[in-house]
C-alpha cells in the first residue's frame, strides 16, 4: 500500500506554478471524440485520471501521444469503432466518462458502454445527464450494468432542456452532445464554472456555435464536421486553493504563479474573512498572475463556510478549508449541501485532535485553534486525501496518509511540489 509520511511543523516557503485543471482537461479529452482530426491539448497535468482517460481512448481505437515534458497531449480519433467501445472495461473507471457518452452517441448514433464509475463522496446519480439526453431525443435503452444509448439523428425531440441542478458534468455531457449533432439546442440552469467555460470555448473553436458562455443559459448549434486544433487547459483552481491554504496554516510565505484570479474571487473573499493575509498580482496573462500567501495571519472563525454553484465558493475546496478552520479562533459551521458523504473525512481530523461536531451528513461545527497530532489517517476521496496531507503539515509528530492513489487522481506531483516548498513528506 502506498502512503505519504509527513513530519509536521515546517512553514512552507518558495514559488510554485499551478498546473492545468483536472476538471477541465477530462471533458476536453472527451471533446476530441467529436472529430477525426488531431487535437492537441496544452498544459495537461500529469495525473492518473488523465492517464485513465487516454488509456481508454487508446483502447477504443484512438491514437494518443503524451509528451509529459512539454505538457502536451495529441489525440486523433479517426479509428474509433462502436465494437471496441462496448468491450472497453476501462470506461467504468471514472464518473467523468459519462461525458464521453454524449460525444459517442452524437458521433455514431448508437453506443453501448460500461456504466461510468466514480469516487466515494456520496450518491451522484446520472439522472441529470440521461434526462437531458432523453429530452433532446436520445433513447436510453439501458442504464444499469451497461449504458445503451440511441439517437436517430433526425433533429432534436425538444430544443430546450431545463436542468434540475447546475450540474457541471451534466452541462458538459449535454453541450458535447449538442456540439456533435446538426441541430440547435438550449440548456437552461447550466453550470457556468471555469471548466465548463473551457470546454465550451474548445467546442466553439472546433466549429460549433455556442452562445451564453459564462452564463446559466446556453444555446448551441452543432455540426457533424467539427475540426481539430490546439487548445489550452486552464489553471487548476482547486490546486491553487489547496496550496494557498497549506501556506496559510503553516505560517509560511508562498508565491503561486499561473493563477486564475477571475475564478477565485469567492475563495479570496473567504480567506479575507478568516484573516488570511495574501496579495494578488494581476498581469496581462494568466501565466504571469501571482498569489502570495504570507503571514502574520489573524485566523478567526466566521459563522458559516458554504460552497455554492459558480461563482460561489468552489465545492472541491471544502475539504482543505476544513483544515484551515481547525486553526481559526472560534467555531465555524462547514455546510456542504451537495453530497451526503463528503464530510466523512472529518472523522479522520477528529482522530488527529480536531474539535469537530458533526451535526448531520451535510453540516459540521469546527472549533479552533487546536494543535493537531500526527497519526495514521485514511484518504476518503481525492480532496479529502489532500486535506489529510495538509493536516499532517501542521500536526505534532508523524502523520501517515493511506490510499494516496485518490490524491494522484487530481494533484500533479503533490508530494514533490510540497517538498519543493520545504515540507517533510515522503
Amino acid at each position: 500500500m502506498s502512503v505519504y509520511t509527513i513530519q509536521g511543523g515546517r512553514p512552507l516557503h518558495g514559488t510554485l506554478r499551478i498546473s492545468g485543471e483536472k476538471n477541465s482537461v477530462l471533458p476536453m479529452i472527451a471533446c476530441t471524440l467529436l472529430t477525426s482530426e488531431p487535437c492537441t491539448l496544452c498544459d495537461v497535468p500529469e495525473i492518473s485520471d488523465v492517464q485513465y482517460f487516454l488509456e481508454t481512448l487508446e483502447a477504443i481505437g484512438a491514437r494518443v501521444a503524451w509528451d509529459k515534458n512539454a505538457k502536451t497531449v495529441t489525440v486523433q480519433c479517426a479509428d474509433i469503432t462502436p465494437e471496441k467501445i462496448e468491450r472497453c472495461s476501462q470506461l467504468s473507471k471514472t464518473r467523468a466518462n459519462i461525458i464521453m457518452a454524449g460525444a459517442l452517441v452524437a458521433r455514431f448514433g448508437e453506443v453501448r458502454m460500461p456504466m461510468p464509475g466514480g469516487d466515494t463522496i456520496g450518491v451522484r446519480p446520472l439522472h441529470t445527464h440521461l434526462e437531458g439526453l432523453e429530452t433532446f431525443g436520445v433513447e436510453v435503452l439501458q442504464a444499469s450494468d451497461c449504458l445503451h444509448l440511441r439517437y436517430a439523428r433526425t433533429g432534436l425531440q425538444s430544443p430546450r432542456m431545463m436542468l434540475d441542478e447546475a450540474s457541471v458534468t451534466g452541462t458538459e455531457t449535454l453541450a458535447v452532445f449538442l456540439a456533435g449533432v446538426a441541430a440547435t439546442g438550449e440548456i437552461t440552469f447550466a453550470a457556468a464554472d471555469p471548466q465548463v467555460q473551457t470546454t465550451l470555448h474548445m467546442l466553439q473553436s472546433m466549429g460549433a456555435t455556442v452562445e451564453g458562455i459564462g452564463t446559466h443559459h446556453l444555446r448551441i448549434t452543432g455540426s457533424h464536421t467539427l475540426r481539430g486544433g490546439r487548445f489550452t487547459v486552464t489553471p487548476d483552481v482547486t490546486a491553487t486553493g489547496t496550496y494557498a491554504i497549506a501556506a496559510a496554516i503553516t505560517g509560511g510565505d508562498v508565491t503561486l504563479t499561473n493563477v486564475p484570479h477571475r475564478d477565485l474571487y469567492s475563495f479570496y473573499g473567504v480567506l479575507q474573512r478568516l484573516g488570511v493575509r495574501f496579495t494578488c498580482h494581476e498581469a496581462p496573462t494568466t501565466e504571469e498572475n501571482t498569489l502570495r500567501v504570507h503571514g502574520p495571519h489573524d485566523l478567526r472563525a466566521v459563522r458559516v463556510v458554504k460552497p455554492n454553484i459558480y461563482p460561489g465558493l468552489i465545492p472541491d475546496i471544502q475539504s482543505p478549508m476544513a483544515v484551515l478552520l481547525t486553526q481559526c479562533a472560534g467555531t465555524t459551521q462547514l455546510f456542504d449541501w451537495m453530497y451526503e458523504g463528503r464530510l466523512g473525512y472529518l472523522w479522520e481530523l477528529k482522530r488527529m485532535g480536531a474539535q469537530v461536531r458533526i451535526l448531520n451528513p451535510h453540516q459540521a461545527d469546527i472549533t479552533g485553534p487546536v494543535q493537531l497530532r500526527g497519526t495514521m489517517v485514511h484518504s476518503w476521496d481525492l480532496r479529502a486525501g489532500a486535506s489529510m496531507v495538509l493536516a499532517g503539515l501542521i500536526a505534532e509528530g508523524t502523520t501517515t496518509v493511506t490510499d494516496i492513489h485518490w490524491i494522484d487522481r487530481g494533484y500533479e506531483h503533490f508530494a514533490a511540489n510540497l517538498r519543493s516548498l520545504g515540507a517533510d513528506i515522503t
